[in-house]
């Protein structure tokens, strides 16, 4: 089972328990907790000599990615009128196919001067820096009638 296969899997069960996360915490704290999961499979990733920690880091990692997406567009319904919830959700949507477009090309020149190793480790250092940001604004960030 390879980090792809691994990462997608564990994105699949994380996904399938978000109407339990929601009842226990809002939009921004499920962020907050998703960008961990993503920070700490890098991090495992990033210390990695070896393909089955690569594997590991990647499940981790599918974890925390599972729960951004239907999060997103839960959130996306819950704030937008509804004669714009289909356009709204059709833009998000584009947002994540051309973030997906774009990542590779994006990401190359670390890659290129720092080597993908180290790559990853910076990327867990962002998502670690987003993680602790939502995490300590989610009460501001969280408007209080969506909190559950």
């Amino acid at each position: 089972a390879g980090p792809i296969v691994m990462g997608s899997l564990a994105s699949a069960v994380s996904a399938l328990l978000l109407p339990r996360l929601r009842r226990a915490m809002g939009y921004v704290t499920i962020y907050a907790g998703s960008m961990f999961f993503v920070a700490l499979g890098y991090v495992v990733i990033y210390a990695s000599d070896t393909y089955w920690p690569v594997v590991v880091g990647a499940a981790v990692t599918g974890l925390g990615v599972g729960v951004i997406f239907p999060n997103s567009g839960l959130w996306v319904t819950a704030l937008s009128p509804s004669r714009l919830r289909g356009r709204l959700l059709g833009l998000m949507t584009a947002a994540v196919f051309l973030g997906q477009f774009s990542s590779p090309i994006l990401v190359q020149p670390s890659v290129s001067a720092f080597g993908l190793s180290r790559t990853f480790g910076l990327f867990a250092a962002i998502a670690a820096a987003v993680s602790l940001t939502l995490f300590m604004l989610r009460h501001r960030l969280e408007p209080t009638g969506l909190r559950r």
